[in-house]
């Protein structure tokens, strides 16, 4: 038989893995923070197990940014960890205007791992302000790429921009890295 133990405090293990929990779900699956607000959601929680706490959806909120942080240091570690190892990259990058009006831009990085396992990173999702034109959006990947720290042996190279199609720009950067390395890779699978 169970015995009521009461709710959990903040600190408990338990409590701060649901709270990770909690803000995983907003994050992945894109929910708003007022998901966690509504009375359905507390009365599941409260089913699965009565002793968890749903915080209030502003205490969420509040942890997004050190979780952003978070996520940034290990995209970071992981690139820093394969970059020796990446024959070649590409990026893409998407825009939208949320239903507030604020325009965003994104850079995602693509690659093929020495596992031959495709990943992909989100690297940047920044406010975009000013014109929609072509130039203003090539100005800002190029600014996003430039932060990037891509191998010292590598030469980002414009492929191709097409300008002002169907309302749409798409600027292409695939990155080759050196001779040498590529040498190296090789001979190190053929002795696998």
């Amino acid at each position: 038989m169970l015995v009521n133990q009461g709710r959990c405090k903040d600190t408990d293990p338990m409590q701060r893995k649901f709270d990770d929990g909690v803000l995983d779900y907003i994050i992945e699956d894109l929910r708003p923070f007022n998901a966690v607000s509504g009375s359905g959601f507390r009365k599941l929680i409260s089913l699965a197990n009565p002793r968890l706490t749903v915080k209030d959806r502003t205490t969420y909120a509040r942890r997004l940014p050190q979780r952003l942080e978070e996520v940034q240091r290990k995209v970071a570690d992981k690139l820093a960890e394969s970059k020796d190892n990446i024959l070649s990259a590409s990026f893409t990058s998407d825009m939208w205007t949320s239903r507030a009006n604020d325009s965003f831009l994104s850079l995602t990085i693509h690659y093929v791992d020495e596992d031959f396992i495709l990943r992909h990173f989100v690297l940047h999702c920044d406010p975009f302000e000013g014109t929609h034109d072509s130039d203003s959006i090539a100005k800002t990947l190029d600014e996003q790429i430039g932060s990037l720290d891509l191998p010292s042996c590598c030469e980002g190279k414009k492929i191709k921009s097409f300008r002002k199609i169907s309302y749409q720009c798409h600027f292409f950067y695939k990155v080759h890295f050196c001779p040498g390395f590529r040498d190296k890779y090789r001979q190190q699978q053929l002795t696998k």
